[in-house]
């Protein structure tokens, strides 16, 4: 999938680079110039271009990590696992909105004291930027943290941190089958092993002795989450169905 994106990104930067360098010239004009006029004008908006590949760089970065989080997204989705993103955890000044979250029945009820079940961090490369969720973790203030990453190259030392401070790293299988793991196996796990701990905890929920009110607050709460989904249909669908869901439980 992150394939594709990529392909229909560089086909949007070509489409849209090769607007920006025709508008630098005049169209009645252009005709009517040599070879060496058009490699002079190029060389003379040297500054321009130099902008315009910065712009193209800025682009990709943020494009990556904010597709990374839909895809995430989207695979929780299709395990039916509901998740809210860019949720704000934490309390008074040092609120810290964490990329994804799978909500609790108390975040759900109650978002003036919001908790969650799993908390998750999505980094598409690491590098140094495994301290930030170390920072983001703390702000947070959740015991346990997810980094969804798809960095092929981890240090021992840098898993060793993230263990330190209850910070669980998630990857590829093919990914963690490469890191140094050693003594860290439990708090190094793949996707798949990921996606089924969340289902073991939904499925732990004692539904039956959830009150009516709580239920009926978790069924506004999914609704409310189609809201802000609307360009994400099959993600948006799984809201509703969650949705109903709670609602059909607060009947019973």
């Amino acid at each position: 999938m992150r394939v594709m994106c990529w392909q229909q990104l560089r086909q949007a930067e070509r489409d849209f680079n090769r607007q920006m360098i025709t508008s630098m010239f005049d169209p009645q004009q252009l005709p009517q110039m040599t070879g060496a006029d058009v490699v002079n004008a190029l060389a003379e908006n040297f500054d321009y271009f130099y902008i315009l590949s910065q712009a193209n760089t800025q682009s990709r970065r943020s494009r990556a990590g904010k597709e990374f989080e839909l895809i995430l997204a989207l695979m929780l989705a299709c395990c039916e696992i509901p998740v809210d993103m860019q949720f704000f955890l934490g309390t008074g000044l040092r609120k810290k909105a964490v990329d994804l979250v799978v909500p609790d029945l108390s975040t759900c009820s109650n978002s003036q004291q919001p908790q969650c079940m799993f908390a998750l961090s999505a980094k598409t490369n690491l590098r140094e930027r495994w301290q930030e969720v170390v920072t983001e973790a703390k702000q947070a203030q959740v015991k346990e943290l997810y980094l969804l990453t798809l960095e092929p190259k981890v240090s021992i030392a840098t898993i060793a941190n993230l263990a330190h401070d209850n910070i669980f790293l998630v990857t590829s299988i093919a990914n963690k089958q490469k890191w140094p793991v050693n003594a860290y196996q439990d708090h190094v796990l793949t996707f798949e092993e990921l996606i089924q701990r969340i289902n073991e905890a939904l499925c732990s929920i004692p539904w039956s002795q959830i009150p009516t009110q709580t239920k009926q607050a978790a069924s506004k709460y999914m609704y409310g989450l189609c809201q802000k989904t609307t360009d994400l249909p099959y993600v948006q669908h799984l809201y509703s169905t969650w949705g109903l869901r709670f609602e059909n439980l607060a009947l019973r």
